[in-house]
């Protein structure tokens, strides 16, 4: 959000937790700014937030702010005119920009360790807000709260308005347009050949008649009525949608998924919507539309986007959602942890729960331990779970004193507080290969082998690196969950893990981390040890894993990373899915291959993922050998080659049936160009040389002598032509 004015002009209602009086307020700063709003210089400078909360506008000239009680005109105002309800930002960026037609900057900055910050009225330097503010958080603002209730707005099986066009429609989102004679129903619209979507299309929203072999899009017009948009803090939509939509609050567009920068009467979804992800609600931030409101009747405009006008089914199922702020409730101030620069403040909170501490490391062990969790926080209280779950202020047991461990534990705890915000969840592994080797998953035949029965405690704990997820049962394994509903992809299909690594040979070399996982690969998604994607992103956690991970790597940050559990290369592949009396595991299933052939090409100086193999356990239950490797996506090539992630456009095989390929990043353009040119043949040397625009062939042929030699029968083959195999 790139923010040039110098004003907000939207009007609120005031919900300072001050006495209303004549004159302006500080209602909110922020002090570390790193990915909140930048200024005209696309910096990420701190921020002031002055707010009007009269009904009449007020002229600022004269007035000061400051963040020395001994120079209360340290930074003056210019002649500017605050609107009655309105809002203005100052940058506190040191920068001292005055112009009362740009962007205004302060001439000094603020601290995150603490300081002073004052406005200063110009008569007789009176001090109207002052905060002696302590240590402040990166992208967590400070201010005056309010009290916000969630409403439903707009509920499924709302009535609307419906129209598959024929044409273009001008002003269609408008919420004066005249959809009177547009057909009555209500929410969701849709159909499906197959009846998956049955339980989600409204008694009169059926929609196959007019859309299959027709068109790909849908008109929706759904009214909704709002008391006092003054008092919207904020909106989100959750949607049921296959494949793609468009979303407009009374003519502003404020949502999209799957869909082109310029719809027409007649666009399609550009992807395809799972059907496992289509039915399961995902959330979307519309609070751009709050300007829009109107007190009274206004319009949610759908435009809903198939994937193709042959698809078998189509769904659309939305639901709006509002955090109405109630200005005669009480306010504080404190921490906000959702900055709203410009807009109505949130709730707050007085400060932060310490983190929980373990007096036991996580690790390996073979006698039983005593494990205490504490926090620095006077008056927290800490909850714990040891079934993978995650504990809150209300869920789990009541930490009352040490616990003794005699068994593989993965021991979740969190600290907290009324009125604070709580600590993250902590989650500690502690395993006993004594009980791990008789846990009912392991294959008895294996455990009780006297060639292994005899080391088998000292394997599951000596040799290899250990990974430890822990996850929410239900959302794994549940009926609806990934790992059981492997065919899953994109956002929906991820969940909450938290990561933990490490290695018995290197005390240094541990981690945790909180991150997603998703099922990963084509065919492998299916296997019984299946493959799995890990996402390290801001909303979990850190943005990035940052490990030395693999010896030898000048990567030592991560996106993404891959646990490959052998797929084509292990016991997954054996004719009935598992070990058989007869055939046992089949010929190449050697758990070495993919690892084997990568570290061959980064040794003969080709660009290749990195990778290790790690002991894995899924909520203290063993799961065998995984290779744990990079992902070669845009972030992968941008670490090892430079540039930006923008450069890069990245493609694999198909993820599923019916795809040529699947885009990881950027765009397919430069690959169909290739393949125009190649699909012409390269027959004299200005094709040659056309080609080598978009291919490397040195780096290439280096990477086909590589599985060529060793008969990678799933990466080169089988090769067609003509109808014959050339493999």
């Amino acid at each position: 959000m790139n923010i040039r004015l110098p004003l907000f002009l939207t009007v609120y209602l005031s919900a300072a937790c001050l006495p209303i009086t004549a004159q302006p307020t500080i209602s909110e700063f922020l002090a570390e700014n790193n990915a909140n709003i930048t200024d005209q210089d696309g910096e990420h400078s701190d921020w002031i937030e002055i707010h009007n909360p009269l009904a009449e506008s007020i002229n600022l000239l004269g007035w000061s702010l400051t963040d020395d009680p001994e120079k209360l005109n340290q930074w003056i105002f210019p002649e500017i005119n605050l609107p009655a309800n309105g809002y203005l930002i100052v940058f506190a960026s040191g920068k001292d920009r005055r112009n009362p037609e740009e962007e205004l900057h302060t001439n000094f900055s603020l601290s995150s360790d603490g300081e002073y910050l004052a406005l200063v009225s110009p008569v007789d330097n009176n001090v109207v807000t002052e905060f002696d503010f302590a240590q402040q958080y990166e992208d967590i603002s400070y201010g005056s709260s309010i009290t916000t209730t969630t409403a439903v707005i707009v509920a499924e099986r709302a009535s609307a308005k419906w129209l598959v066009p024929s044409a273009p429609v001008d002003g269609w989102t408008a919420a004066e347009f005249d959809d009177t004679q547009w057909q009555d129903g209500s929410t969701g619209f849709g159909y499906d050949l197959s009846g998956d979507y049955a339980p989600y299309i409204s008694a009169n929203g059926n929609v196959q008649a007019q859309m299959s072999n027709l068109n790909g899009s849908l008109y929706l017009r759904i009214p909704f009525d709002i008391s006092d948009p003054e008092t919207i803090a904020s909106m989100q939509l959750s949607m049921r949608f296959d494949d793609g939509f468009i979303v407009w609050i009374n003519g502003n567009q404020v949502a999209s998924s799957r869909a082109p920068e310029t719809p027409l009467w007649n666009s399609e979804a550009l992807n395809f919507h799972a059907d496992t992800e289509a039915v399961i609600r995902e959330q979307f931030n519309t609070s751009a539309g709050i300007p829009s409101l109107v007190a009274g009747k206004n319009i949610l405009a759908i435009q809903g986007l198939n994937w193709g006008i042959d698809s078998s089914d189509f769904l659309i199922l939305p639901e709006l959602q509002a955090a109405i702020a109630d200005p005669d409730a009480p306010g504080s101030q404190g921490y906000l942890l959702q900055p709203t620069p410009g807009t109505l403040n949130g709730e707050s909170v007085s400060g932060f729960v310490k983190d929980t501490k373990f007096s036991v490391k996580r690790g390996h062990y073979d006698s039983a331990i005593t494990v205490a969790i504490s926090t620095e926080t006077e008056g927290a209280s800490i909850r714990y779970t040891t079934n993978g779950s995650s504990p809150s202020d209300s869920i789990g047991t009541l930490y009352t004193g040490p616990i003794t461990l005699n068994e593989t534990t993965v021991l979740r705890a969190i600290a907290f507080k009324e009125g604070f915000q709580p600590t993250n969840i902590d989650t500690q592994t502690y395993l006993f290969a004594a009980d791990i080797k008789n846990q009912s998953e392991m294959d008895r035949d294996i455990v009780t082998d006297p060639e292994y029965a005899s080391t088998i405690e000292d394997d599951l704990s000596g040799n290899l690196p250990i990974m430890s997820l822990v996850l929410d049962e239900a959302l794994f394994f549940g009926p609806n969950g990934t790992h059981t509903n492997y065919e899953r992809s994109g956002r929906g299909a991820e969940i909450p893990v938290s990561v933990e690594f490490f290695n018995p040979l290197d005390p240094t070399d541990e981690f945790q981390i909180d991150a997603g996982i998703r099922i990963h690969g084509g065919n492998a998604r299916s296997h019984p040890k299946k493959p799995f994607r890990l996402y390290f992103r801001g909303e979990y956690g850190d943005k990035r894993l940052k490990h030395p991970l693999f010896d030898g790597s000048p990567v030592e940050s991560f996106d993404q990373l891959i646990l490959r559990g052998g797929g084509h290369d292990s016991w997954s592949l054996a004719a009935t899915f598992g070990r058989d009396q007869q055939e046992d595991l089949p010929p190449h299933g050697t758990l070495m291959r993919d690892q084997f052939l990568r570290k061959t090409e980064v040794e003969m100086g080709i660009l290749s993922p990195r990778g290790r193999y790690t002991h894995l356990y899924i909520n203290g239950s063993y799961w065998g050998i995984y290779d744990l490797h990079e992902r070669a996506n845009a972030a992968f090539f941008e670490s090892h080659l430079g540039g930006n992630e923008e450069d890069y456009d990245v493609l694999h095989h198909p993820t599923f049936f019916g795809e040529d390929y699947t885009v990881v990043d950027g765009n397919q353009t430069a690959w169909e160009e290739a393949r125009a040119i190649i699909s012409g043949g390269v027959n004299n040397l200005a094709q040659y040389e056309a080609i080598q625009e978009y291919i490397d062939l040195d780096d290439y042929i280096d990477h086909l002598i590589v599985r060529m030699w060793s008969a990678d029968y799933d990466w080169v083959g089988p090769v067609f032509r003509s109808g014959a195999n050339v493999t």
